[in-house]
């Protein structure tokens, strides 16, 4: 197995900033391949005789580049050859008695029970027939049904020949952004978002537009300032619940979205994965601009992630360019997959697992409230995560760091950056649906109560 030794001496500066530049060039130069298992932070600092805080921030900083991914129970890997969310890593690569407050965890306990769903339905349907082969866009009776769902559960009218079946929120980004754009184009981004968009727009040599953004999210007039200065395609945005900064678009912002969209004739590209978490969802952009709008309806996040099921609303000129898309990637979404999802919808498993994980959320936010007095955060009452802004002396890398010494995991702003601006304030964020129970999350809250009292960082 490979094992990375970087040579430190031909960059001047500070150690952890060499330790992200020879990472880079060592990835550049191929002495380096990418997918390589680095180091944890301890081992890398004994063979270089810098302190484990050091270590830590340098791969912080090589994650800020787009260097290197972590994977929850693997550890750290050079490049960025996966599609998963980056988590900021502790310093025991893989240390199962930390509170893991990186990953955005969607209460595996609540989950369905899926042992008495296939007992249900191997004695009520063919089961077998689910491992056959079925069009790419997914079966009549599932796109139909998802057409029911979508007007429902999320305010929106489509049709069954503009729905398609994806295996995943991530499959949807990533077969809209290779189907309904070229090499080159630009996609407008809230300056802070969902970072499997940076790696998705490296991987379809996309360009990157941060358009500015507030507690409610993207700025119509920062968009229509930012289209005399671009020749923009799409824009990607997250209208329900905003990640990482909870924001929630109102009713009147969103027409105002719309009518710039419409006006430039931009592709809207709805992630809504945290919409069915709201009791009280909005209309979505897609609904007023149908013929713009992509609709991103996900289970992973409100049902369960281990399905890999969603619904993609799409302008009907663009079905087809989808339907090969798929295709492409792995020519079907799972027909059982979307056999259980179907049976989830319609005997009520699927409505009362998002009821039940609504109000699980809601006494975690409760009591992250309570636990956090006087701190700056934003919050949803019955979202999966916080987003905590840092008083002024802190840096949030370093807070993650610190964090990480306590054994709470939590994830830096750098991570949601689009761009090296830092005009931004520092800020974590906290996935209080991380920690398996609330007296683990009320340990990892304490904690972080703790470093935001210290008066000046240490």
């Amino acid at each position: 197995m490979t094992m990375w030794n970087p040579l430190l001496d031909a960059f001047p500066g500070p150690r952890y900033r060499a330790i992200a530049d020879a990472l880079e060039r060592d990835l550049q130069t191929g002495r380096l391949p990418s997918g390589t298992r680095l180091p944890t932070h301890r081992e890398l600092a004994d063979r270089l005789g810098v302190t484990v805080g050091t270590v830590t921030r340098g791969y912080a900083e090589a994650a800020r580049r787009g260097l290197l991914r972590g994977e929850t129970g693997r550890g750290t890997f050079a490049g960025t050859d996966s599609q998963s969310e980056r988590c900021f890593e502790h310093p025991e690569d893989g240390a199962n008695e930390a509170v893991d407050m990186g990953m955005n965890l969607p209460l595996h306990h609540l989950d369905p029970d899926l042992s008495s769903t296939f007992q249900k339905l191997s004695s009520q349907c063919d089961l077998q027939s689910s491992l056959r082969y079925y069009p790419s866009r997914g079966k009549f009776q599932d796109r139909e049904l998802g057409v029911e769902w979508l007007r429902e559960h999320h305010l929106l009218s489509s049709a069954t020949d503009r729905v398609l079946i994806t295996a995943g929120g991530q499959h949807a980004l990533t077969v809209i952004l290779s189907a309904a754009f070229r090499p080159g184009d630009a996609l407008a981004v809230e300056r802070l978002s969902y970072p499997l968009i940076k790696t998705l727009a490296r991987r379809f040599n996309l360009r990157l537009v941060p358009i500015e953004m507030d507690a409610e999210g993207m700025l119509p007039d920062a968009l229509e300032s930012a289209c005399k200065q671009h020749t923009l395609h799409g824009i990607y945005c997250m209208p329900g619940t905003q990640n990482p900064t909870t924001g929630c678009m109102g009713e009147e912002r969103r027409r105002a979205l719309c009518k710039v969209v419409q006006q430039q004739r931009l592709l809207i590209v709805e992630d809504d994965a945290y919409a069915l978490l709201n009791p009280s969802p909005q209309t979505p952009l897609s609904a007023a601009c149908p013929e713009l709008g992509f609709y991103i309806a996900s289970f992973s996040k409100p049902v369960t992630p281990g399905l890999r099921f969603a619904y993609l609303s799409a302008p009907e000129g663009y079905v087809k360019r989808l339907e090969h898309a798929i295709a492409d990637t792995l020519w079907m979404a799972s027909p059982l997959a979307a056999r259980i999802a179907r049976e989830w919808i319609l005997d009520g498993t699927a409505v009362a697992t998002i009821q039940r994980k609504r109000e699980e959320s809601r006494a975690r936010n409760l009591l992250c409230r309570q636990l956090l007095p006087g701190v700056n955060l934003r919050s949803c009452d019955t979202g999966y995560f916080v987003w905590v802004e840092l008083p002024e002396h802190w840096n949030a890398t370093d807070f993650a760091r610190q964090a990480s010494e306590h054994r709470v995991i939590v994830t830096p702003i750098e991570h949601y950056r689009m761009s090296r601006d830092r005009a931004q304030c520092e800020a974590v964020r906290v996935a209080i649906s991380g920690p398996e129970s609330r007296e683990q999350l009320q340990q990892g809250l304490k904690i972080i109560h703790g470093l935001l009292q210290q008066p000046e960082f240490v």
